[in-house]
């Protein structure tokens, strides 16, 4: 079917069973709390798996460096702390800025503060609509003690934010009780200029 092949190519993969993978891992990820260490192995076992099927699967390389690093730093986990898979998907797509946002995080735990604050930077540049992005930057500039540059998602701006993340299949969002769960994870959003 073209239209079902065009959207695989858009998510990064021709391979059907990875970006199934990665899906599951991304729903995971949006579906639990960066407390939930089940859900994050998942989200880890699930990327990795996707990478072993597509080595040049960019998105998945970097959902993976995100459990990977709130495993070691959040859950004291002696996993790898992600910066290699965030490189890695990095290497493979210098343009995608849930990669530039993943390696900021990494980078933010071992206070390389500028490194991070230049990744986040370019993460927003490249995609300022992604959800992830703009929740990532939003804690971090809430642990920065920065509130004023975090800026609240207002209700009614959360929604549109989460429909025009790219990444996030419609038909995911089209019943109320998902986009209210997405929305209830998210708290706060950096407003990037347009």
């Amino acid at each position: 079917l073209p239209a079902e092949k065009e959207a695989i190519e858009q998510r990064g993969t021709d391979d059907v069973e990875a970006y199934n993978l990665y899906l599951m891992a991304w729903q995971h990820y949006v579906n639990s709390q960066e407390k939930d260490v089940k859900r994050l192995e998942a989200i880890v076992r699930l990327c990795v798996r996707a990478t072993e099927l597509d080595p040049g699967y960019a998105q998945a390389w970097a959902l993976m460096a995100i459990g990977q690093m709130i495993l070691r730093f959040a859950h004291g986990r002696k996993h790898d702390d992600g910066l290699s898979a965030a490189e890695r998907a990095l290497a493979l797509d210098p343009d995608l800025a849930e990669a530039h946002a993943a390696k900021a995080r990494i980078l933010a735990r071992y206070a390389r503060y500028g490194e991070a604050f230049a990744e986040f930077d370019t993460a927003l540049r490249l995609d300022p609509e992604s959800y992830d992005v703009n929740r990532w930057m939003g804690y971090w500039k809430l642990q920065q003690q920065r509130p004023d540059e975090a800026g609240p998602v207002g209700h009614r701006d959360r929604p549109e934010v989460l429909r025009r993340d790219r990444r996030i299949p419609h038909r995911a969002l089209d019943n109320a009780a998902d986009v209210a769960d997405v929305l209830a994870r998210s708290q706060f959003r950096h407003d990037a200029a347009p």
